[in-house]
């Protein structure tokens, strides 16, 4: 039977059930793992940790794994932007940040000027107390210029 390339490309994801091997007893293997050195290119010594073409987590498809290092996972993880946190990890870019640059230039000069406490300015902006207490000490937005 012949494949179409539609098929030859198609992931197979597994249910949350389906994702464990019992290949030694009371050792669960993940099943992209077997897949991988029973169907696939398998694992080396240099090259230990099972990773994806495909960015699908659940996909078992030999053709769609390939063998790795820690290193090589994670410069695959930030060339097709799977965590924009690392490769964005400063100022208004980074996932987490809570605060804009003009905001936290404005906390500043407000908390310098005197007469408004961090808490007030924190309940003011929306965030906990020590996210203004790190922009001011500059552990938050240290390229900021601080007053």
């Amino acid at each position: 039977m012949a494949f179409t390339d539609k098929q030859r490309r198609a992931r197979w994801p597994l249910t949350p059930e389906q994702r464990f091997w019992k290949q030694v007893p009371d050792r669960p293997e993940g099943a992209h793992i077997f897949s991988l050195d029973h169907f696939g290119e398998g694992r080396t010594l240099d090259r230990p940790i099972a990773c994806h073409h495909c960015d699908n987590r659940p996909c078992v498809r030999p053709s769609h794994i390939y063998a790795g290092t820690m290193k090589t996972n994670a410069r695959d993880m930030v060339l097709r932007d799977r965590h924009p946190g690392i490769v964005n990890s400063h100022g208004e870019t980074n996932y987490n940040a809570k605060l804009t640059a003009a905001q936290v230039v404005a906390i500043r000069a407000r908390y310098a000027s005197g007469g408004i406490s961090q808490a007030s300015l924190a309940r003011e902006y929306g965030v906990a107390q020590q996210t203004v207490s790190a922009c001011m000490n500059g552990q938050n937005w240290p390229s900021l210029d601080r007053p």
